[in-house]
């Protein structure tokens, strides 16, 4: 495997991990209905977080305050990504 390959890889296993966060603990246990319904209600419940995270980067008033565009859109996609140890402790219990 040469370096451009191993890097795509990278990136689609990255990808992969970020969108499916949410469903880690229903993946966990082999996707039964109760983990199911748990780990989609907690992608319900976060899903504002990754649009704000997302969508901050296009609105045009962000772009006259960087910092602030960065907080929000680090901290929109680091709450999305907190949705895993949630669903995870759920499954685990």
């Amino acid at each position: 495997m040469n370096a451009s390959q191993q890097a795509l890889s990278t990136v689609i296993y990255f990808l992969l991990a970020f969108f499916i966060s949410p469903f880690t603990g229903a993946a966990l246990r082999n996707w039964q209905d109760c983990c199911l319904q748990f780990s989609a209600t907690v992608a319900l419940v976060l899903c504002p977080f990754i649009i704000l995270g997302i969508s901050v980067r296009f609105i045009p008033w962000f772009a006259k305050h960087p910092l602030l565009r960065g907080i929000v859109s680090w901290g929109g996609l680091c709450v999305w990504c907190l949705g895993a140890p949630f669903s995870c402790l759920h499954a685990l219990s």
